[in-house]
């Protein structure tokens, strides 16, 4: 498979990487990517996508699954590649070895960067044992966590990023429809998951993903394991969808909720604050606003309505956030959350999902997606009819 984009954009968004360096006194970055959770940096830089996950340290092998790209401030970059299975990269040098770390720190000393301060990327999803292996191979080199640096400049998406994310969240909206007016007394929740993925492979989203929480109890939890079950879903019961998958490389990430049969007063309140939250917290997203603000937004109209303990750990209940950054993963910044002082900026896609759960007909979460403009935010894709 090609690149997904022209090679001068991946070079381009290596000498943004290196203009952060060069202000922080770094000689360089390596950046670690591993199979199949943690892409998003080494793949943003390179388009390269390690193959052949598992265990870290089999026979051999050291990092199988795992990839590093290092990137010095001066000079030409070079990707480690722990096998040959990977399609076509933009970077020249590529160096493929079964022992990824012990070629890691050969490429450093070759590159004279033995003893320099280098940034490292991908900590959160280094194996010990390999972090272990560059300390112990390069004990000369100074480690800076610098996870923010590729973070930061990946949060904002080009008009070309935002095609793609446009189109893959038209098509979750699309499948949205389908499943949502097939949620009927009598269905189970496996069969309306499996029309989420059936809907999404017709439209060309890979690796989908649905999950369906129905009844008191589970549509109760913001997330139930397992993701669906053969229950049958019976008149008058709520439940919440996810319709997940990527598109082009890029996520798909929605959530719908409604009442199966007729909905209670109480029922159409919870969804309808759900939807209120959701809508407030769009007003809200703009340039300059911080992450955190997002979520009080969306916690004001809960507590006013009184379902403050029904929403996040914030305000005493059990939802996580109100959502999240989006682009190649779930990990983009930034979290809608108390304590995320990330600044929005124009060009950041987030994924805005507010629920309410455990009250005593059962929980729900409404997710769209939204990019932030110069004047506020815009939705990607259409709510479509509301299901209650």
């Amino acid at each position: 498979m090609g690149l997904l984009f022209g090679k001068e954009v991946y070079l381009n968004r290596m000498d943004k990487c290196r203009l952060v360096c060069s202000d922080r006194g770094l000689d360089g970055l390596v950046v670690f990517g591993k199979e199949p959770d943690r892409l998003g940096d080494i793949k943003y830089l390179t388009h390269y996508h390690p193959w052949l996950g598992g265990t870290p340290t089999l026979y051999e092998q050291r990092g199988r699954g795992n990839g590093a790209l290092i990137l010095p401030l001066e000079g030409e970059p070079v990707l480690v590649a722990s096998s040959h299975y990977y399609g076509e990269v933009a970077i020249d040098d590529v160096r493929v070895g079964v022992n990824l770390t012990k070629k890691v720190c050969d490429v450093l000393q070759e590159m004279g960067l033995e003893q320099s301060r280098l940034g490292l990327v991908g900590g959160d999803a280094l194996y010990v044992v390999l972090y272990q292996d560059l300390l112990s191979w390069a004990p000369r080199v100074q480690w800076t966590l610098s996870d923010d640096i590729v973070r930061s400049i990946r949060a904002v998406k080009s008009p070309e990023e935002l095609a793609i994310l446009r189109e893959g969240c038209r098509k979750a909206c699309a499948v949205a429809e389908i499943v949502c007016s097939a949620a009927e007394p009598g269905v189970t929740e496996r069969e309306l998951a499996l029309l989420v993925m059936s809907e999404l492979a017709k439209l060309g989203v890979s690796e989908p993903f649905a999950t369906c929480q129905s009844g008191v109890e589970r549509s109760g939890e913001p997330l139930a394991r397992p993701m669906y079950t053969d229950r049958v879903i019976e008149d008058g019961d709520m439940f919440h969808i996810e319709i997940c998958g990527v598109y082009n490389h890029y996520l798909v990430d929605i959530c719908r909720a409604g009442v199966a049969g007729k909905a209670s007063k109480k029922q159409i309140e919870i969804l309808g604050t759900v939807l209120e939250m959701g809508q407030a917290i769009a007003r809200k997203a703009a340039p300059g606003v911080r992450a955190e603000e997002l979520q009080t937004a969306a916690g004001e109209i809960a507590v006013a309505k009184g379902y403050g303990r029904f929403h996040t750990e914030t305000y005493g209940g059990p939802g996580s956030y109100v959502g999240h950054g989006m682009g190649f993963g779930y990990d983009d910044i930034p979290v809608l959350a108390k304590g995320d002082k990330t600044v929005l900026r124009e060009g950041m896609v987030l994924a805005v999902e507010p629920g309410l759960y455990r009250t005593s007909v059962g929980g729900a979460r409404i997710e769209r997606n939204i990019v932030i403009t110069d004047k506020g935010s815009e939705y990607l894709g259409s709510l479509g009819g509301n299901w209650w």
